[in-house]
């Protein structure tokens, strides 16, 4: 199978455009993880301040340098984590 070119002419460029997408994604990271919000506080304090403003005090919120919202874990929960990337 990997001896295969036509192998390699479907999986190659999948392969590739998924290496460029990943790097595309950690420069961003890197690149806006450094932008301050304009009252200097971080993205956990405006999601506190957002749950609160909704009434959902009995929601935890969770911070790391870098996070992304896994939805597997939140749904009718009263908690809702934030899971490294």
């Amino acid at each position: 199978m990997l001896e295969d070119p036509l192998f390699w002419v479907f999986v190659l460029p999948g392969l590739l455009l998924g290496l460029y997408a990943q790097s595309r994604i950690k420069i961003n990271v890197a690149k806006y993880s450094q932008v301050r919000t304009q009252n200097g506080i971080t993205g956990a304090e405006v999601a506190r301040r957002l749950l609160d403003a909704q009434g959902l005090q009995n929601v935890r919120v969770e911070s790391a340098i870098t996070t992304i919202l896994d939805p597997r874990r939140c749904g009718l929960a009263s908690r809702c984590t934030l899971r490294p990337v």
